[in-house]
């Protein structure tokens, strides 16, 4: 069967207001959270082959991981 795609992004705190517009190719999506991890599906964003992610970030934070995964 197909696998799912999914973005993990692991910041530097759990505290502040974290926001930003993150672009998967020609789709984009926002978040906005307080907590130390997010993570969304990304499947029907992605094709097969190469991909480019672009965050625009709302406010200043830290990415201490970014990870794209299937399952």
């Amino acid at each position: 069967g197909e696998k799912e795609v999914y973005l993990e992004l692991s910041f530097g705190d759990d505290t502040s207001e974290k926001t930003a517009t993150v672009y998967v190719q020609d789709y984009s999506f926002t978040f906005d959270t307080n907590d130390d991890e997010y993570q969304k599906k990304i499947t029907s964003y992605v094709d097969n082959g190469v991909n480019v992610i672009n965050i625009v970030p709302s406010r200043d934070f830290d990415v201490n991981n970014l990870k794209v995964y299937s399952e």
